[in-house]
């Protein structure tokens, strides 16, 4: 029997990491990581979901952010944003129909896509609002189509969310914008989303097609 007050952090982080690859190799759910598997503190969290992310065997294309306004942090319970993956084999052409089967949020979520043209390394202070935007080389439009291992997002608390890739799953890149852009142009726009064929209740299984038009 393993000792979980005895494991190292790097122990604490295989078995996290293994629990949150295993559950979504199942296309199961589970309440929170086993007994000495949660992580205690962010840099432990994201070391579990790099790992998560090397159990997957798959490189990073790109980075979604969670919780980014405060009455989406209000409604999963935590106190700020979270990173995760945007995994290679989960990134969808447009048009393409997306299985849904074992996608336990089954949502559709609308976003900006920002593709970078110039390389922001770790530093210790943070960057500022101009100086990202003067390196995104093109804005796209996406479809996220976010799941969790957690049965429910709302306890799971935000370390283990972030060990659970912060429900990243799959997305869909849409085309690139047309027009020019400012930060003040994308924080007044508003949208509406519709359903091309039948809808009702969220289910479990289902195929969703997702389809851009200007």
């Amino acid at each position: 029997m393993t000792d979980v007050n005895a494991m190292s952090s790097t122990e604490k982080i295989e078995r996290g990491a293994t629990a949150v690859h295993q559950v979504g190799l199942q296309g199961a759910a589970i309440d929170a990581l086993p007994a000495g598997a949660v992580p205690g503190t962010r840099a432990e969290a994201y070391s579990m979901q790099t790992r998560y992310a090397e159990l997957e065997g798959q490189p990073t294309l790109g980075w979604k952010i969670a919780a980014t306004s405060e009455a989406g942090q209000r409604h999963i319970n935590v106190e700020g944003p979270l990173g995760g993956r945007v995994l290679a084999d989960r990134v969808q052409v447009d048009g393409e129909a997306v299985s849904l089967s074992g996608n336990s949020m089954c949502l559709a979520e609308p976003e900006f896509v920002f593709v970078l043209g110039t390389t922001l390394p770790p530093r210790p202070n943070p960057y500022t609002l101009d100086e990202v935007v003067a390196a995104v080389a093109a804005l796209h439009f996406g479809i996220e189509l976010p799941s969790s291992r957690f049965t429910d997002v709302t306890t799971a608390g935000a370390l283990q969310m972030i060990a659970d890739n912060a429900c990243g799953h799959r997305f869909v890149l849409g085309p690139a914008a047309k027009e020019t852009w400012t930060s003040r142009d994308l924080a007044e726009v508003s949208m509406t989303a519709e359903v091309d064929g039948p809808a009702g209740p969220r289910t479990i299984e289902g195929v969703v097609t997702c389809t851009f038009v200007d």
